[in-house]
């Protein structure tokens, strides 16, 4: 059985069976009030008997293998009810800029390898960074995949990826900070804008959505995310708080002096045709028209970064970041280790490799000199009172010292047998003596 247990202290199953030569890889859990191995085993032999008594599936011949176009809203209509809003947005963007346009009046079937391959390269040809081809093609093979799995179409086309190199992360220095709130040197809000992503690590509808009740003295509560001009849970799915520092919490309070607002940023400048703008929430036109030249994200790096510089634990700054994987934390981590450091300079060196020894701890303060001595008091005897007498305790059976060479608890079930044995006695002569004189008295009779 292939029942493993997960980080999480969850039993799942993992098989790999061949059915009707399809290869199947069934996999699942065990309920949530039933975790253990026995419950997952079960779950996977009722998943692959569900295989294997399953009817065979009829694959759309003809007319009945619908268009790209009408397969996407249905894709769009089923499987994207469990993601976000701004997901939701980004796939219906990339149908109606690229996929309906290039697939959307050929019906599944149609769709080769040879029209998959030439897709490929139509976008290469556009010169498209290899991150925006693979989220095109990621979308594309999604709902491909969903149509095969429904049974639309018979061969599935094989869609590769392209290998993406890690690329630098564009973030803020510290000089680069001051000069941008130079420039913003008057503008409260736009100073605790800047400060809430240097300083707090939050993202642009994460500042836009604070709320007034959401800060506290020397803490930031991140409860929502405003998307659309509409509240919603931030990207992790789960609230953080953050502590501030003192500029920041400087910045936050200048903002709440000037408004009574529910939000912590409003407009002071008229945005727009109209001049009604004036004291409403930010909104996201109203970031992207004023953003620092390196956008508003690059402000969460340099927090990210900040940390990691100064040794904070990745686990800490996940925490602090909002961010659900520890992997994403990592990718912010743009730090040079020491170790690192000494281990290229032994090429200059020679030596051998040492590691370097990590700083010393600080130096104790000073013991506090002892005050001085009071003058000696006569000593005056005191009566000694008599010790108090201790209660009794008995001592178990089993550390009890034996007696006769025999241990306590044996000579113990010793003296209790020959006891029954003696009552066992006793009684046989009385129901002798009883039953002599019944007879006795029958006679008599």
């Amino acid at each position: 059985m292939s029942v493993f247990r997960d980080k999480k202290g969850r039993w799942r199953f993992q098989a790999y069976v061949v059915i009707n030569g399809k290869v199947e890889r069934p996999s699942g859990s065990a309920p949530k009030k039933q975790n253990t191995k026995a419950a997952a085993e079960l779950a996977e032999r009722k998943a692959i008997h569900a295989l294997e008594t399953a009817p065979p599936l009829v694959v759309a011949t003809g007319k009945d293998v619908p268009m790209f176009e009408e397969w996407s809203e249905v894709y769009m209509t089923k499987r994207t009810l469990k993601q976000s809003e701004s997901e939701r947005d980004s796939k219906r963007q990339k149908l109606k800029s690229v996929l309906v346009p290039r697939f959307g009046k050929k019906r599944l079937d149609y769709i080769d390898q040879e029209a998959v391959d030439d897709f490929i390269k139509s976008l290469v040809e556009e010169e498209l960074a290899p991150s925006t081809i693979n989220n095109y093609l990621t979308c594309f093979g999604t709902i491909l995949r969903y149509g095969h799995k429904c049974g639309k179409f018979a061969v599935m086309p094989d869609i590769p990826l392209f290998d993406i190199e890690d690329q630098p992360i564009e973030l803020y220095t510290d000089d680069e900070l001051y000069a941008e709130m130079e420039k913003a040197q008057g503008d409260v809000m736009r100073t605790a804008a800047l400060l809430l992503g240097f300083d707090a690590g939050l993202r642009a509808g994460e500042i836009r959505a604070l709320h007034r009740s959401h800060v506290s003295k020397g803490w930031l509560t991140v409860y929502n995310s405003e998307y659309k001009k509409k509240l919603k849970t931030p990207k992790g799915k789960k609230s953080r708080v953050v502590p501030m520092t003192a500029r920041l919490e400087a910045a936050v309070t200048a903002a709440l002096a000037v408004h009574e607002g529910p939000r912590v940023l409003i407009r002071t400048e008229a945005f727009g045709r109209h001049s009604k703008t004036v004291g409403t929430p930010w909104t996201k036109d109203f970031m992207v028209h004023h953003q620092p030249p390196k956008g508003w994200h690059a402000l969460r790096h340099a927090f990210c970064t900040r940390l990691a510089v100064q040794g904070v634990p990745a686990t800490q700054i996940q925490k602090l970041a909002g961010h659900k994987s520890l992997k994403t934390t990592m990718r912010y981590m743009q730090t040079v280790d020491e170790a690192l450091k000494a281990a290229v300079q032994v090429l200059e060196t020679g030596y051998r490799f040492v590691p370097p020894a990590p700083p010393p701890p600080a130096p104790l303060p000073p013991a506090p000199e002892p005050p001085p001595a009071a003058p000696a008091a006569a000593v005056i005897p005191m009566p000694q009172a008599t010790p108090e007498k201790l209660p009794y305790k008995r001592l178990p059976s089993t550390q009890r010292p034996p007696i006769n060479g025999v241990p306590y608890a044996e000579y113990q079930r010793l003296m209790m047998r020959k006891q029954r044995e003696k009552k066992r006695v006793e009684s046989e002569k009385g129901n002798a003596a009883s039953t002599a004189i019944e007879a006795a008295s029958f006679q008599d009779s």
